[in-house]
């Protein structure tokens, strides 16, 4: 099992840069975007951004979307996104 949390730090810079498989990228998105705080919400959003979606990362953006401890902005983008891919 990969440790996602040793790997939240990479989503702080680009998707081509962080070398990670395609199921490695939307684990982590997904755990990023209900993370512990808006910082890494708000991190994982650029990667969705960036092209990482699945039915993970989209429940992960479900909960991101009405959890009131991150920003009026994180969540608008979480839900932006959610309609975006239907």
């Amino acid at each position: 099992m990969t440790d996602l949390r040793a790997l939240l730090v990479l989503l702080e810079g680009p998707r081509r840069d962080a070398g990670l498989d395609g199921e490695t990228e939307r684990l982590l998105v997904a755990y990023g975007a209900t993370a512990w705080s808006d910082w890494w919400a708000s991190k994982a959003l650029d990667w969705v951004e960036q092209g990482v979606w699945s039915e993970d990362v989209a429940d992960a953006l479900r909960q991101c979307s009405t959890n009131k401890t991150y920003s009026q902005h994180t969540r608008h983008r979480a839900w932006h996104y959610l309609k975006q891919r239907g």
